[in-house]
């Protein structure tokens, strides 16, 4: 009896798997139902792992992932160009982006832009040379601190409305992560 219902379960399976692989649309399929999409231009900047241009010159990283799946869900097909993050507000004014996808905080933003509401919850972290001395947030005051411009820690660092974040000497803004670590790596 219980060969018998294995047999019975494997053929079921088999035949469900022969019908549904039926029903999928192949690659070409997929492609050519995505041409007839209409396009959203999305605007983001190079912030890996999230968002960035590989080595064939095409946008890819989980940012990119979900944005294009998102969507597909909802009848577009999304193209993606490179922007200066620090003009975002200007890029999107001007028609030359529909919406912005990137690690961008929502807190203190509501009614800034229309959200489609956070995917994911994040933190901000402080990164300092391992000679540095550095070991606890309050170590912080009175040194140089850099981070990336229009971003979260820009606004904490510089407006100072929370009193657990110490009065840094200086605020040094970079337009790219990258170049903030290379500052951080040469010890600027």
């Amino acid at each position: 009896m219980d060969k018998r219902w294995k047999k019975v379960a494997a053929a079921v399976l088999s035949a469900t798997a022969i019908l549904l692989s039926g029903c999928m649309p192949t690659q070409g399929e997929r492609s050519a139902k995505q041409a007839d999409l209409p396009q959203i231009v999305v605007g983001s900047d190079n912030y890996e792992p999230y968002n960035y241009i590989d080595k064939n010159g095409e946008f890819t990283g989980i940012d990119v992932d979900l944005a294009r799946e998102a969507f597909h869900r909802m009848g577009y097909e999304p193209v993606f160009i490179k922007i200066d993050w620090e003009n975002k507000d200007t890029y999107l004014a001007e028609g030359e982006v529909d919406c912005l996808w990137g690690c961008f905080n929502m807190t203190g933003r509501e009614a800034l832009y229309a959200w489609a509401g956070p995917y994911m919850c994040s933190r901000q972290v402080v990164v300092v040379r391992s000679d540095s001395g550095i070991e606890k947030l309050s170590d912080l005051a009175g040194k140089r601190i850099g981070v990336q411009a229009t971003s979260k820690p820009e606004t904490i660092w510089l407006d100072r409305t929370d009193a657990r974040i110490p009065k840094p000497g200086w605020v040094y803004c970079f337009s790219t992560m990258n170049s903030l670590y290379a500052a951080l790596r040469k010890d600027y």
